[in-house]
């Protein structure tokens, strides 16, 4: 046993330490500069589902975006909400300038997906930028995307996503520790033409590119419209997908408020990976499954036989050392400071948590917008 885990601990490190080469070769992508015009037509997309308690922060935030107001629209994709969430945007169409437009799912049209499709179908702009209702953004958000867009002219764009994490939270700073390993990983890869994973929370792509592809978000699977988009996007042109380093880009959003809630996003997300056919995330995806499953195993081995405490131990320091090499620069550099010091604790729950979720997500149903979804 002690083979395999130096073999596979060996390979994790390589890993780790290509994805952090990868996030500091970035370059930080200046702010689109004052004396040019901008000349992009954006269309910002959100799905929407009862967020009555959510969507006038969100167009608050758009509403201040420093772009110019006829070079974007909003479309507001709705999936049957039935709380107050259409009353909240009827008031913002009537008082305000900003260009919003809804579109409704069809009665026999259900989930994200479906009202994402739509959404898009019935946008003008060259570039689709797609968020969630929960979300907020800087007020240079559409505009440093644009500016990234119109310089590197990729196929897609990935932004960072982060956690608004207030107080000291310890359920949500795990939380916003997890979400930052996974744009951290996000960032890495992309840098190196190897991207694993992205968030439509923060998304940007062509509508070229949308169009071109035959099922962009993958309807066959409730989970997946970003990152599947995006493996289908690296399979037909490789290369041509960027993550946008600005600091300017970043759009935040709030942890869940109870492990219920939790739980059952993070099954959701697993959910899709039955789907993956890519061989750098499966490889990835195995991997870091294989390495927490060695650790959480081992851990519980300790409790029979104290031969395996120092076992456990090396690891857990070893895996300590080696993914504070791709997240600390992460954290440091979006001035996430706080969550340094949970990081420790949260290290001590990581494997049993990303062992657990792996096999849940693949075997157990989970809940989302009130409804029910069950694993094929």
């Amino acid at each position: 046993m002690e083979s395999i885990a130096a073999v596979v601990f060996f390979v994790y490190g390589l890993c780790i330490l290509s994805l952090s080469y990868g996030w500091l070769k970035l370059k930080r992508q200046p702010i689109l500069h004052a004396s040019l015009t901008p000349r992009t037509r954006v269309s910002v997309v959100v799905a929407i589902r009862n967020e009555e308690k959510n969507i006038n922060l969100l167009l608050k935030h758009i509403s201040d975006q420093r772009y110019p107001r006829h070079l974007y629209e909003i479309i507001l994709a709705d999936d049957h909400s039935s709380d107050g969430t259409l009353s909240v945007i009827n008031k913002w169409i009537q008082e305000s300038d900003l260009y919003i437009r809804v579109v409704h799912n069809a009665a026999r049209d259900t989930g994200k997906k479906a009202a994402l499709r739509n959404g898009i179908n019935k946008a003008t702009g060259t570039l689709i930028l797609t968020t969630d209702a929960d979300c907020t953004m800087n007020e240079c958000w559409i505009i440093s995307m644009v500016s990234f867009y119109e310089k590197e002219n990729p196929r897609m764009i990935l932004g960072p996503v982060l956690y608004r994490t207030p107080g000291n939270k310890v359920f949500g700073h795990f939380q916003a520790l997890e979400f930052i390993s996974l744009q951290a990983t996000s960032a890495g890869s992309a840098s190196l033409n190897r991207p694993l994973f992205c968030n439509a929370a923060n998304m940007a792509f062509s509508r070229k590119i949308y169009n071109e592809l035959r099922d962009p978000l993958s309807s066959k699977t409730v989970s997946g419209d970003d990152t599947l988009f995006l493996l289908a996007i690296k399979k037909k042109h490789p290369g041509t997908i960027r993550f946008n380093k600005n600091p300017h880009a970043v759009v935040e959003t709030l942890p869940k408020k109870n492990f219920t809630d939790f739980w059952n996003q993070r099954k959701r997300w697993v959910s899709k990976s039955k789907y993956y056919r890519d061989f750098d995330i499966v490889f990835v995806s195995v991997l870091v499954f294989v390495t927490n499953l060695l650790l959480s195993t081992g851990a519980v081995m300790m409790f029979f036989n104290p031969v395996f405490m120092n076992y456990v131990a090396v690891l857990f320091l070893l895996k300590l050392l080696i993914d504070s090499c791709l997240l600390f620069p992460f954290i440091l550099y979006y001035r996430k400071h706080h969550l340094l010091l949970s990081y420790l604790p949260s290290q001590l729950v990581y494997p049993f948590y990303t062992t657990s979720t792996a096999l849940g997500g693949r075997l157990l149903g989970f809940e989302w917008k009130n409804r029910s979804y069950h694993v094929n």
